[in-house]
Formats: structure tokens, sequence, C-alpha cells
């Protein structure tokens, strides 16, 4: 807030990336039966690209989905939402354009929909790993996150082609696919994410670390005993 750049040299958790938040609203939309939330959710993730007629979706195209669905009473399943995607293209109230974004709703679902049959874990995050290619969405090249995020993207998708070699070199047995993202879920808890770093600014760093630092001015941060408040006594 006070515009002085500053490092932290802790390394961050994985899932505190945005790219393994929209990781997670795939494994959320698939395990929901693709719900209206989670679908909604899904399209709107700035991680992913979805086009309509050539032309990204806005946020208005995914408010007026979101409430029509709503109106239309969809819970889930790919038919019922065909089926009311089917019933705007001949609604002349309805603009053309919501029949357009349905239809991009539908596809999505189309793409993810093999994910609920159960299978091997490679050829679920075969699937997985396509859908991802398809929608990716990089970051332009003045965008002051794109360093970060290719970062993120690279250690994840490593990740997943990392799992998805060992389970079809040694377990093909067909499993559920909440069991391949609860392993990629896994993974991604246990992995940190260490930003990158250079010479200027602030460094924040820890007592073992500073000591093999070279610093113009260092200062303490934290208490030290006398400064620890009295004990209260025994009643």
């Amino acid at each position: 807030s006070a515009s002085v750049p500053c490092q932290m040299f802790d390394g961050l958790p994985h899932a505190a990336e945005p790219y393994a938040a929209a990781l997670d609203l795939v494994f959320t939309s698939v395990s929901g039966n693709f719900a209206r939330t989670p679908l909604v959710a899904l399209l709107r993730s700035p991680q992913l690209h979805f086009e309509a007629e050539g032309e990204a979706l806005t946020a208005r195209d995914l408010a007026f989905l979101d409430r029509d669905l709503s109106e239309a009473g969809y819970l889930g399943d790919l038919p019922a939402l065909e089926t009311i995607v089917s019933s705007w293209r001949t609604d002349e109230r309805r603009p053309a354009r919501a029949a357009i974004v349905g239809r991009i709703a539908v596809d999505a679902v189309r793409e993810l929909l093999p994910l609920q049959a159960p299978a091997p874990v490679a050829e679920h995050l075969d699937i997985l790993l396509a859908f991802l290619a398809r929608h990716d969405a990089v970051p332009g090249p003045d965008d002051p996150s794109r360093t970060r995020q290719l970062r993120a993207r690279a250690a994840i998708l490593a990740a997943l082609h990392a799992i998805r070699a060992a389970h079809a070199a040694y377990d093909p047995r067909p499993r559920a696919f909440d069991e391949a993202a609860a392993r990629v879920r896994r993974w991604i808890e246990g992995q940190t994410f260490a930003p990158r770093s250079g010479e200027g600014g602030v460094h924040l760093v820890d007592a073992e670390s500073a000591r093999y630092g070279d610093f113009d001015e260092v200062q303490l941060g934290g208490l030290i005993e006398n400064e620890w408040p009295d004990r209260p006594r025994r009643s």
C-alpha cells in the first residue's frame, strides 16, 4: 500500500495460484454433474478461454446465461442443458446471442462428459489435458502476472503429465474421476511455488537466512525474551 517493492523468500503453495483454481473449477463441474453455479464459474474463469461466434464470452453473456439457466430450473445433466438451449433457439423473445452462449456451455460440457465414466487415470488425464490446451488463455505480453502464471501453469501441467505417465505404466485399472482429481489436488497442495527474486526492494527473510545475505541496512522484527508480556499469576 506504500508502493515500496518487497520480496518474501518463503515458497507459496501451488494451490494459491490462479491456474490451480481454474483446474479446480473443472473438477468441481465434473463432480457436480455440471450444475449451474460451477458451470458458469468455469466459463467465467480468466485462465480459460471460450468463444461465441469468434468473440470471447463477456461478463454480460455469463450473467444472462446464469439468470436464464436459473429461470429454466436447470440443476445439472447434459440432456437437460441441451433441451433448454434448444428451446432458446426458437424463442423469438430471446436475443440470438443467448442461444450462441448456451451452445458454448453445451460444447464445454460435452468435452468434459467422458470424465464422468470410470476409466484408467491416464485416459482421464488425457481428456483433461486436451481440454486445458484447447481453452488455455495465456496472459498478454503486457500483463504483469504473465511470468508468474506461466511458471505456475508449466509446473501444474508437468505434474499432470507425470501423474498420467505413472498411471499409464503401472495402474491401468478403471477408476472414478474423483480419484484422479484427488491425486492431482493432493500433489498441488503438497507443492510450493517460489516467486522470482532479485536484488531490489525490501527483503523479508528469517533470522537463519539473513546471515547469508548482503544488505545495505538491516532491521530486526519480532519479539525478544524481555518483550513478552508478563505471565499472569495463578489464581
